[in-house]
């Protein structure tokens, strides 16, 4: 059986002859083409020599936020809209968290509600120590003054006070702590040094705004004995 191969081809164009043959035009002769003949299969649908991929149960369109499968062909089997990405807000019943492990986790700050104030926060964080060093002994109503920067309290009975003496007192020296407003001294508490590291505390205490001043003033006999002492007060910011 004759056949006449199309004039004047373009490359890449096919022919097929009377018995099925397909040949392709290379830009220069006909060559018997390599491209399959017949109906596809597998993951491909209609007949060779064009064949289409075989649809699958995602519907085209575009997704916002996508939850997506991908199968081992790298083919998207499934797609979902899904929430958005990224840090979520965090949970809004007036409490403190912070971000932990890609989550909100609750910071235990059991007294914390609304704006946090000193009060509801961990001593480590709210206490200031306050410092009243004597170098050699300290002579008679010797006296030194810290003015505040910040509001703070001197609580009562003076607790957390810490004393340290090089050399301890030979009697029971008395500091007296005071709050001055202005230039109004108002005595708020005592240091009785009893030891090198001991001492009997007492007072009301009291707030101070930032500009008063807390002064402490040494015994007004100069004790024998003590020297090289320090007083530490634990104040809380207010």
């Amino acid at each position: 059986m004759s056949f006449d191969f199309p004039d004047h081809p373009t490359p890449g164009q096919t022919t097929t002859t009377p018995t099925g043959a397909i040949y392709s035009w290379d830009s220069q002769k006909w060559t018997p083409s390599t491209v399959g003949t017949g109906a596809a299969g597998g993951d491909l649908t209609g007949t060779y020599p064009n064949p289409s991929l075989v649809n699958t149960a995602v519907a085209a369109g575009t997704y916002t936020n996508a939850n997506i499968t991908v199968d081992a062909k790298g083919r998207v089997t499934a797609a979902a809209n899904g929430t958005g990405g990224g840090i979520t807000d965090a949970p809004n019943d007036g409490t403190l968290y912070a971000r932990q492990s890609a989550g909100w986790v609750h910071v235990p700050f059991s007294a914390l509600t609304g704006v946090a104030t000193y009060a509801q926060l961990p001593t480590e964080v709210s206490q200031v120590p306050i410092a009243f060093p004597f170098g050699g002994r300290p002579a008679a109503s010797a006296v030194v003054n810290v003015p505040m920067a910040m509001s703070l309290t001197i609580p009562a009975g003076l607790t957390g006070t810490r004393v340290f003496a090089s050399t301890g007192p030979s009697g029971t020296p008395t500091f007296t702590l005071n709050r001055i407003v202005g230039t109004t001294p108002t005595a708020i508490g005592t240091i009785q040094f009893t030891g090198q590291t001991t001492a009997t505390l007492a007072g009301a205490g009291a707030t101070l705004n930032a500009g008063d001043t807390l002064q402490i003033v040494a015994p007004s006999s100069q004790d024998a004995n003590l020297a090289d002492c320090s007083i530490t007060l634990l104040a809380t910011r207010v």
